[in-house]
């Protein structure tokens, strides 16, 4: 059950971080985005071990959209945004039918190694101002570190110190016997709890749900389907699903990669799947997903071994946010932040490891998919990293004619 446990935790805490509207609720969209995709995806297969989720990444896209196109004319941005997922979705499924996804094979698997690294990297970065209990105005990876030093001063003690000692019980717990029986993320979350109740923190450094989960859906519309003649709105649901569809692969050869019993996904079906999901999503609400590194990664470091982590994963969530909403209010949010936090210091190890069979050569795409990554964006670090290895492959030959042969 470790592996199930690990992914929904984490899942709760990584969903809430795609908030997009207030009045959309968009945590919860989020959260909906979860379940649809860890319900749907793992009865249609392609993917043995990852785990869908929202696709944080493009809410500066979907925001950017919305306010150009919501308002006038009765519109709302809602309903805008969730016609541009359904196409989106649409695109996707076209593009599984065309069997593009047998282009996935290109990506490199030093441009995989830089994947993971930078992903592990900016996770941490992300849990910095939750540590301090300070409200960033930063959001991007650099930005976040060089504010954080004005933080410090005025950082809340009491957080620091549930997010420090979660932080150690986490590392400390795995080397105890009983890491065997007890999951160490609800171990920590517990831990968390409690010294929450101890110190009294504040409601705004815990996990806030809506009190009725179902209410939320009192206040969708459907999309609006005006929308499908504009040619802009096209537009932009092809960028997004390029990306979606771009992150989704490189995240099930990621995890290909690291799997124990090296299956190979499927990609025009991992395709397929999440264009049907992404379609589902933006006709109820839920913001459009992909398959996230993070929590598979959590899944395979717990002993995830078949589809079934993802769908207990899902099954997990559903039933703490209809059932136990009030009780993960309680949980403080810098607890889930240490857990994060080990997941990913993980990635970072487990990439390093993964890149050293590679040969030196690949370090120079590792470094150059982790710097655009971390400074600019998945998929245009996926894209860089690459064409760097495609290059470096290509030099390789004319360059060892240069090096004298002393044998």
């Amino acid at each position: 059950m470790g592996c199930k446990d690990e992914a929904g935790v984490v899942s709760k805490d990584k969903s809430q971080d795609s908030d997009l509207f207030a009045n959309l609720r968009a945590g919860f969209a989020g959260l909906l985005t979860a379940i649809i995709g860890g319900l749907v995806a793992p009865i249609f297969g392609g993917s043995r071990l990852t785990v869908f989720g929202p696709a944080a990444g493009l809410a500066p896209v979907l925001f950017t959209f919305a306010i150009a196109f919501g308002g006038g004319e009765g519109r709302n941005y809602p309903v805008v945004l969730f016609a541009a997922i359904v196409l989106a979705g649409i695109i996707q499924v076209v593009w599984a039918i065309l069997k593009l996804p047998r282009f996935a094979k290109w990506i490199s698997p030093s441009a995989v190694a830089g994947m993971l690294c930078a992903i592990g990297l900016i996770v941490i970065v992300k849990q910095i101002p939750i540590f301090l209990g300070s409200r960033f105005e930063a959001h991007e990876f650099f930005d976040t570190i060089l504010e954080t030093p004005y933080h410090i001063l005025s950082m809340k003690i009491e957080v620091f110190v549930v997010g420090v000692s979660s932080l150690g019980l986490m590392f400390c717990f795995t080397k105890t016997r009983w890491a065997k029986t007890v999951p160490v993320q609800m171990a920590v979350a517990v831990f968390g709890l409690v010294l929450t109740l101890v110190l009294g923190l504040e409601s705004k450094h815990l996990i806030q749900l809506p009190d009725n989960p179902l209410d939320y859906f009192r206040e969708i519309s459907l999309p609006d389907w005006e929308m499908f003649s504009s040619g802009e709105c096209w537009k932009i649901a092809g960028i997004v699903a390029l990306i979606l569809s771009i992150e989704s692969l490189a995240t099930v050869t990621a995890i290909d990669a690291i799997d124990p019993e090296e299956y190979h996904s499927n990609p025009n079906r991992v395709l397929l799947v999440d264009g049907v999901i992404n379609i589902i999503c933006g006709l109820v609400g839920a913001l459009p997903g992909i398959r996230e590194c993070v929590r598979s990664f959590a899944g395979v470091e717990s002993g995830a071994t078949n589809r079934s982590a993802a769908f207990c994963n899902s099954c997990f969530l559903l039933v703490a946010l209809v059932a136990g909403s009030s009780a993960i209010n309680f949980l403080p949010k810098v607890a889930l932040g240490a857990i994060i936090i080990g997941v990913g210091l993980q990635l970072c190890r487990k990439s390093w490891v993964h890149m050293r069979h590679l040969g030196s050569e690949q370090l120079v795409a590792f470094f150059a998919t982790i710097a655009v990554i971390v400074s600019v964006d998945l998929a245009y670090g996926i894209v860089v990293g690459v064409a760097v290895s495609k290059l470096i492959a290509m030099l390789k030959p004319a360059m060892a004619k240069l090096v004298p042969d002393y044998e």
